[in-house]
């Protein structure tokens, strides 16, 4: 079965692959749409023709030509635009042998996922921060919330560290004592100050310590690490399983948080799996998406035995428009998809009508 036809479908805030077979069957993956101008150059430039007339199996091969040829710019922006092709494939070879992703993994460790309801907001008041969360948990039943806390890395805003736990502490009293709470820094802090930070919120009980440190300081996760007791969360940013291996290494990092829209897709997050194993630590992929990232993540998730905290779910987007039966947190747990593949079904008629759209073929 050979690769026909590459359609991509974009908007300012989402980026759709459909890889199109030779023999009418189609497989679907999701780029994080960070560089959806990005991602459609390289497409344009590249990829597309370094896929067309592969056979959907060769796996090695398409990486071959999409990653390791184009090592002179590799990078985050390669990553991204690969996992929407790399996801589309596995959707594609599930759907060809007529099995969901999860038994091509290794089987199925769970058939629900515990969910943990995410918040991507910090222009908001603590007081509406409170209300859209108390919402939130009322409507899914989470039994962990996420929030933001510092200035995302890059804005150079002046730190306010009393505003933070003053945040803290009002999330925690409006979900009690009885949910689990997580933060969310964004590679806000200093070392110094991660830490500092980490030890003015321990009343109100941090079950998770989301990339408090710029991403890409080894250094600095080693330090905090060894300094707090609470896990530390990485590697939403990072595709690169050398820079993981050596966050491992030093035991800088407890959760890893490799995201399939971002790390060069199933394939990639599957190896990352493997060296969790290998050190005994969570698995915790970053997903903001909805909608075929979500999809992807639970087929993963639910084939490894390191996953076995509460995964993310993004309560800022109500649904992804383009799915006939978009996810429903129900009692705080999402169920694992049985069908073939990636196991959702696209509402194209939908995508058309509300994204661009570009199509590679060997014409």
């Amino acid at each position: 079965m050979k690769i026909e036809g590459i359609r991509c479908f974009y908007s300012e805030k989402l980026f759709i692959i459909q890889i199109i077979s030779d023999t009418g069957l189609s497989g679907w993956g999701e780029c994080s749409a960070m560089q959806v101008n990005g991602s459609l150059a390289l497409l344009k430039s590249a990829l597309a023709r370094d896929l067309i007339g592969q056979d959907i199996f060769n796996a090695a091969e398409i990486e071959r030509r999409c990653l390791r040829q184009h090592y002179k710019y590799s990078g985050q922006l390669l990553a991204m635009t690969f996992s929407g092709i790399d996801m589309a494939l596995w959707d594609l070879r599930g759907k060809a042998v007529g099995l969901p992703l999860y038994a091509l993994f290794g089987g199925k460790c769970r058939d629900s996922v515990p969910m943990y309801a995410s918040s991507m907001t910090r222009n908001l008041s603590i007081q509406q921060e409170c209300e859209k969360i108390a919402h939130a948990v009322r409507e899914g039943g989470f039994g962990c919330v996420k929030i933001k806390i510092g200035p995302r890395m890059g804005t150079q805003e002046i730190l306010d560290i009393r505003s933070d736990i003053q945040k803290v502490r009002a999330v925690r009293e409006t979900i009690g004592e009885a949910r689990e709470l997580m933060v969310d820094a964004n590679s806000a802090y200093t070392a110094a100050q991660a830490v500092q930070l980490h030890k003015l919120l321990e009343p109100y009980r941090i079950l998770v310590y989301e990339e408090p440190c710029s991403y890409e300081d080894l250094e600095a996760y080693e330090f905090v690490s060894k300094r707090i007791t609470t896990p530390v969360n990485w590697g939403e940013q990072n595709w690169n399983l050398y820079t993981l291996r050596d966050f491992l290494l030093r035991g800088a990092v407890q959760v890893v948080a490799f995201d399939a829209t971002k790390c060069g897709g199933l394939t990639q997050l599957l190896r990352a799996e493997t060296l969790c194993r290998a050190f005994n630590v969570n698995l915790a992929p970053h997903n903001t998406s909805v909608g075929l990232g979500t999809a992807a993540h639970l087929q993963v998730i639910a084939a490894s035995p390191q996953a076995t905290g509460f995964q993310e779910f993004n309560i800022e987007v109500p649904k992804a428009f383009y799915l006939k039966k978009p996810f429903q947190v129900t009692q705080g747990q999402l169920t694992v998809p049985n069908e073939p593949g990636l196991g959702v079904e696209i509402d194209e008629d939908a995508l058309y009508a509300n994204t661009s759209v570009t199509y590679f073929s060997h014409s």
